[in-house]
């Protein structure tokens, strides 16, 4: 897989309290070890906050990923720490490149370290790829840890053309639906790149401006991958 192809693979969907965050598509292949890396700048309520997100994947098939996810938050004035750990799986239920429309799912079971409290976010993915351009659906389904009675639900909506084997250009939009940061609707630019002449790096450039007044004002967030 090509570093452009990776990042426009695995590209975390609307996010905690309706701030964006990235979004899943079905690109799986067995025996490939990639990490993600994504900084995400949002301004709320004339406040600051800064997310930091790290995540190991592995192929086991063509069709089904294990990987580990770690979450971290800084808040205008206060310290980065770790939120959440991720054990996730993603499986492609039906695979784009065989049918129309792929179809499938990224579950996660989600630790908080500081209370050792569980959670859950799952990831409803449809995609769809024609030739240079490849179009991504999110249904995003989360609880927090150590509540599990009620759910949270976002969704994220992504359209990317490759310009050539290098760069791509698209639009992303998304927002919660319910739950905290419910109402929050966001929509922005992005670009992808390869790095070097590296076949295994890419970064992205996203930013957003908020569609609703319950959604964060600017919104940059930044993702390097790596794929071995």
């Amino acid at each position: 897989m090509t570093a452009l192809a990776a990042l426009l693979a695995p590209v975390p969907a609307a996010a905690e309290g309706g701030l964006v965050d990235q979004v899943e598509r079905l690109e799986i292949e067995a025996g490939e070890f990639e990490t993600e890396g994504q900084l995400i700048y949002a301004e709320e309520n004339d406040e600051e906050t800064l997310l930091l997100g790290t995540t190991f994947e592995y192929g086991l098939t063509d069709n089904f990923q294990l990987g580990v996810e770690f979450e971290a938050e800084r808040e205008a004035g206060e310290a980065l720490i770790l939120e959440t750990i991720g054990f996730q799986f993603k499986w492609a239920v039906i695979d784009p490149e065989d049918a129309g429309i792929g179809i499938g799912i990224q579950s996660a079971l989600t630790l908080d370290p500081a209370s050792g409290e569980l959670g859950s976010e799952t990831f409803l993915i449809a995609e769809s790829r024609l030739r240079s351009v490849d179009a991504a659906a999110n249904l995003v389904i989360e609880t927090e840890p150590g509540d599990f009675s009620e759910a949270s639900s976002a969704y994220a909506v992504r359209l990317d053309r490759e310009l050539s084997d290098r760069f791509a250009l698209g639009i992303e939009a998304g927002g919660a639906l319910s739950g905290e940061g419910e109402g929050s609707h966001f929509v922005g630019p992005v670009a992808t790149a390869a790095l070097g002449d590296s076949d295994g790096a890419a970064a992205e450039l996203g930013v957003f401006a908020p569609l609703s007044e319950e959604a964060p004002g600017l919104q940059i967030r930044l993702e390097i991958d790596l794929a071995f």
